[in-house]
């Protein structure tokens, strides 16, 4: 008898409890003539350890485990000189392939295994660069029409085995990942396909509002927060307290018309993109009546994902960003001392409000941080994969080790790190520009991303007086390296040549221009196609 595990008990043998339901164990009937192998053909078990039960007489001369998961080919990778990062990276990457099994799964181990809707709408960006996704998507979208009522909503999970039907408000997969998947992989034929599907979901979410314009109440909204500031013994105790429903179901409605806004545009339907215009305008204008607080510039009632979603969405009212940013940085910094108090859709968010405000020394403190709550206390507890919750729970509630939801923010590595920001202004990938961030406290870092253009590689090395510049950007894909320039003095050298600069111009090598910016501070490189090293030398 084989049984399967993610714990060990304390006397080491295995420990099942967090896994419910799921018995997680294969018997097999010994014939007891020579060598015999058991592989089983109609299951898959997620797990850590397995723990062996036969008779003494039975010698057991292997045990060989198998990584099973759909046949997706990876197109995202990262490496760097700091190892917890690397830790983190490798667990992400194992946890969304060890949830691919025909459908993105939240879970591969209990009593579950489903394709949770909410997970997905925060998930699919950054599992779209990990692998290739475009056929397993495409697959699942149909999973998704199937179980679409003819009123335009859908269920929590798809195929639909049990949760809200209607979904909570947060499960807007069925229009985000149409887009993404122009986005990412130029496949327009699924967004055409699904576009009366993505059409009829926005409406229905817009017909579900109130007088007020805020999608009601009783749908949750963020999930799976720290324990301290969620509800207690309400939903498995993962509803957090701290950030209303309202606010994040009716920012996706915001989110979901604006997108449906850039479908209809791509896809010719002017009329249609003057309605989702008005529900995005009415949206937004519920969300900042009703919990914009103007006397201290931050969204009721004050907490980290309050401020975010906002600031991400972008619809903070004029002349107030700055203030919701540094509301949010207080609370994070100084309140908090980088430590999250977000769930499975702010947390991904998180890091890309700070990526844009441009303080991506907070992103990197938040994850260096080894104390509860945090990705870093997963990893000092032994974490290989990432846990659905913040703490380390084995009993028999919601305790899954091997959870995808709060990885989504792992595209933060390749943007920010790695520098590789993608031009989609215009729908399908267009341009591209490279400027890793290399002042946060790393010494070097390694990125790669298959694009529908083909490889882009960006690598940087900090030496003693120099960071050396490495990059590969596909033929047809026109692109820009933005360079920070240091105080003190400096030389640039470009594919072994040294620029010399006359004003805000430089004598860059034939088919690439050299520009300061206005302020002086940063130099932008045009770059054509192919492998070129960039050294700035100081001292």
């Amino acid at each position: 008898m084989l049984r399967h595990a993610e714990t060990l008990a304390p006397e080491g043998r295995i420990n099942q409890e967090n896994l419910r339901g799921a018995q997680a164990t294969d018997i097999f009937f010994l014939e007891g003539i020579g060598e015999e192998t058991h592989e089983p053909r109609f299951t898959y078990h997620g797990f850590r350890y397995v723990e062996v039960e036969a008779p003494q007489e039975v010698q057991i001369h292997e045990i060989r485990a198998k990584v099973l998961h759909t046949d997706v080919r990876r197109t995202g990778f990262f490496t760097s000189s700091h190892e917890e990062l690397n830790q983190l990276y490798n667990a992400v990457i194992w946890t969304e392939r060890s949830n691919m099994h025909s459908v993105p799964t939240d879970c591969p181990q209990r009593d579950e295994r489903m394709a949770w809707l909410n997970d997905m709408t925060v998930r699919c960006e950054a599992a779209s660069i990990h692998f290739d996704l475009v056929h397993f998507y495409r697959k699942w979208m149909d999973d998704l029409a199937d179980e679409q009522s003819s009123s335009g909503y859908v269920p929590d999970t798809a195929p639909y085995i049990y949760g809200g039907n209607p979904a909570q408000h947060i499960s807007s997969c069925m229009v985000l990942v149409p887009w993404l998947m122009y986005l990412n992989y130029g496949d327009e034929t699924t967004m055409r396909k699904f576009y009366g599907n993505m059409r009829r979901y926005l409406l229905f979410l817009d017909s579900q509002t109130a007088e007020d314009g805020i999608l009601k109440d009783k749908y949750y909204g963020e999930w799976a927060a720290p324990i301290g500031v969620c509800h207690e013994e309400i939903a498995w105790s993962a509803l957090p307290k701290d950030i209303p429903s309202g606010l994040v179901t009716t920012g996706y409605l915001y989110y979901v018309a604006r997108t449906m806004e850039l479908v209809a545009s791509h896809l010719d339907y002017p009329q249609d993109v003057n309605e989702y215009s008005e529900i995005a305008k009415k949206a937004k204008a519920a969300i900042n009546l009703r919990y914009f607080n103007l006397v201290d510039g931050c969204y009721f009632p004050g907490s980290q994902g309050s401020n975010i979603f906002p600031l991400y969405l972008g619809i903070v009212p004029d002349g107030q960003h700055e203030r919701v940013f540094r509301n949010l940085l207080q609370d994070l910094v100084n309140h908090r001392q980088y430590h999250l108090t977000t769930g499975n859709q702010m947390t991904k968010y998180l890091f890309e409000v700070l990526d844009q405000g441009e303080r991506n020394d907070v992103a990197l403190a938040l994850l260096e941080n080894n104390d509860y709550p945090g990705f870093g206390y997963m990893l000092a507890n032994g974490a290989t994969t990432i846990w659905e919750r913040w703490e380390r729970l084995e009993g028999g509630g919601m305790n899954s080790h091997n959870h995808p939801m709060h990885g989504a923010f792992s595209s933060w590595f390749y943007k920010t790190l790695g520098g590789i920001r993608l031009d989609r202004s215009g729908g399908i990938l267009q341009g591209l520009r490279l400027e890793p961030q290399t002042e946060i406290g790393l010494d070097f870092v390694a990125v790669e991303y298959e694009s529908v253009k083909g490889p882009i590689r960006m690598a940087w090395r900090k030496q003693e007086g120099s960071i050396h510049h490495s990059m590969e950007i596909p033929w047809n894909l026109p692109a820009v390296f933005v360079l920070k320039l240091p105080a003190n003095p400096f030389r640039i050298e470009m594919d072994g040549r040294e620029i010399v600069f006359e004003g805000s111009d430089a004598n860059a090598p034939d088919g690439i221009t050299c520009r300061m910016n206005e302020s002086g501070e940063k130099l932008i490189f045009s770059i054509p196609s192919g492998q070129h090293d960039i050294v700035l030398l100081t001292g």
